[in-house]
């Protein structure tokens, strides 16, 4: 579960190496976030700053270190809280993908969307 204020690291190349939660986009007055929400984060730290600024980006839910099950009964944790930058049209910011990422992103309302990112990511 992601909280504001939670310190969330990015699994993307897109030059952002730790991020904050500032807000949770979505229904209402959601408090938590869960694998596959989206969030308004901050940069925390960067590596390089040639392909970003210092601005509130769109990121994706892709990994949570509390227990998600799933419907055949198992359960999958991560090590980190891991997220992925998207642009100001929710368009994938980078070009690749450190680390796996739940097959629980293939089956979200918005397929479209996503489908470059589940194209690029190793499914678990």
């Amino acid at each position: 579960m992601i909280f504001k204020e939670t310190i969330l690291k990015n699994v993307d190349n897109s030059g952002i190496v730790w991020s904050k939660c500032i807000n949770i986009e979505g229904r209402g007055n959601k408090l938590v976030s869960k694998l596959g929400d989206r969030v308004l984060i901050s940069v925390f730290r960067a590596v390089s700053k040639q392909k970003l600024k210092k601005k509130i980006y769109t990121g994706l839910i892709v990994g949570v270190t509390s227990f998600v099950k799933r419907k055949d009964g198992s359960f999958i944790r991560f090590f980190e809280n891991n997220v992925l930058l998207l642009s100001d049209q929710l368009k994938f910011f980078g070009t690749r993908i450190y680390g796996p990422v739940p097959k629980e992103l293939k089956f979200l309302a918005d397929d479209t969307l996503y489908k470059k990112i589940v194209s690029y990511s190793w499914i678990i």
